[in-house]
């Protein structure tokens, strides 16, 4: 598998079936969120792989994926805010679990941070940072 496949396959099992997958760039997802596809969303722009030598066994890259929900209609309000958050952290935990279920893949340095009015959208929820690394047996 590649690294795009294991964040998609991750995604979808966190997702069941209940919300959407975006793999690109910040304003096509913006344009997606706000008009065509149901939330919630987990994001995931581009990345860089770092292979430490050219006989490296692995594929390694710092990720970056926005777990987000829509406000649409809610306004300012706090609550709905710290809703949306709890439920994307929740979402989140089901993203790593899934990672986690692949004994070959690592996930290493997770760091999240809430945030809220993400994109044009109105999007809060959290975002997530870590080093997703995956044997280069996997990726045959």
């Amino acid at each position: 598998m590649t690294l795009d496949a294991y964040l998609e396959t991750a995604a979808t099992t966190a997702l069941a079936s209940a919300g959407t997958y975006l793999r690109e760039s910040a304003v096509q997802a913006e344009v997606d969120t706000s008009t065509k596809l149901p939330a919630p969303f987990i994001i995931v722009g581009d990345y860089t792989t770092n292979t430490a030598r050219a006989s490296s066994r692995t594929d390694s890259a710092t990720v970056s994926l926005y777990f987000a929900d829509s406000r649409k209609g809610q306004g300012d309000s706090p609550e709905a805010h710290h809703a949306a958050v709890a439920r994307m952290a929740a979402l989140k935990r089901r993203f790593l679990a899934a990672l986690d279920a692949y004994p070959l893949a690592q996930v290493e340095g997770i760091r999240a941070t809430p945030f809220d009015g993400f994109y044009s959208a109105e999007l809060d929820g959290v975002g997530v940072q870590f080093t997703l690394t995956v044997p280069a047996v996997a990726l045959c």
